[in-house]
């Protein structure tokens, strides 16, 4: 199975502000490492060596850094969003020639400070045929996906206003659903799945995000959900306060 990398590294930060008025918030560093840098060498710990980074903000910091760093030894291909920046489904629909014939594509946010292993991941979406998989815990938070006792994700929910999705989803049905919280790792199947994102773009723009994308193709495609083991560690580190906790974990070399 051939499988590639897609580091999602466009975002501009903005609660992080002032520290990615200088610098994207992909490079902003963790325990002494930037953040893209820690996860592409989660990449290429599990055996990943073929990755697309997209990049916006301060765009051309991150290819300077890649260029200094001769890719860390690994095949790696930007995909350049500076014009305009299409979020994470956009930007996977862009980057779907870089990404070619893979049977696999692997997909990280670079802001997720993490131990949650890569490898068992790829090998549930080789084991279950399914056309993504998605990496997900029990944490608190508002906005939960929905997954069936068959681990099949069925929806969208936020708790604090009580809004469903997709709108067939009822909410006697939704109690039945188990609530997780994503964790910005997936493994995606290109073959139904850039289809699938072409239509939908078609739809509503070039721009848009993969949690709509997926709530909306929920019937239409197999997207299992993943429990992270139980004593794994998972911050996103984009807000000041989470930034502060990762660099403690990082302190105390939780999660390297």
């Amino acid at each position: 199975m051939k499988v590639k990398g897609m580091i999602f590294a466009a975002g501009i930060g903005s609660r992080l502000r002032p520290i990615t008025d200088t610098i994207p918030k992909a490079l902003v560093e963790v325990g002494g490492m930037p953040m893209l840098q820690r996860t592409l060498m989660r990449m290429r710990d599990a055996g990943i060596n073929d990755v697309v980074v997209n990049v916006h903000h301060h765009a051309p910091k991150i290819m300077e850094f890649l260029a200094a760093n001769d890719d860390f030894g690994m095949e790696i291909s930007v995909s350049d969003e500076s014009d305009m920046l299409l979020d994470t489904g956009g930007g996977l629909l862009k980057a779907a020639t870089l990404i070619g014939d893979a049977d696999a594509v692997v997909l990280h946010n670079a802001d997720i400070y993490t131990d949650i292993p890569l490898l068992p991941l790829i090998d549930r979406y080789a084991q279950s045929g399914a056309d993504i998989v998605l990496a997900v815990n029990r944490r608190p938070t508002s906005r939960y996906l929905l997954c069936d006792e068959n681990k099949r994700m069925r929806g969208w929910i936020n708790t604090a206003t009580g809004e469903l999705k997709p709108a067939s989803l009822t909410a006697e049905k939704a109690s039945t659903f188990a609530k997780v919280g994503f964790c910005g790792i997936h493994v995606v199947r290109p073959q139904t799945v850039f289809p699938a994102l072409q239509s939908y773009s078609m739809q509503y723009g070039a721009k848009f995000s993969l949690t709509p994308f997926y709530i909306e193709n929920s019937d239409g495609l197999n997207i299992m959900c993943v429990a992270a083991p139980a004593n794994s560690h998972w911050v996103d580190i984009g807000k000041p306060e989470t930034l502060s906790f990762a660099r403690e974990l990082a302190d105390t070399h939780i999660c390297g």
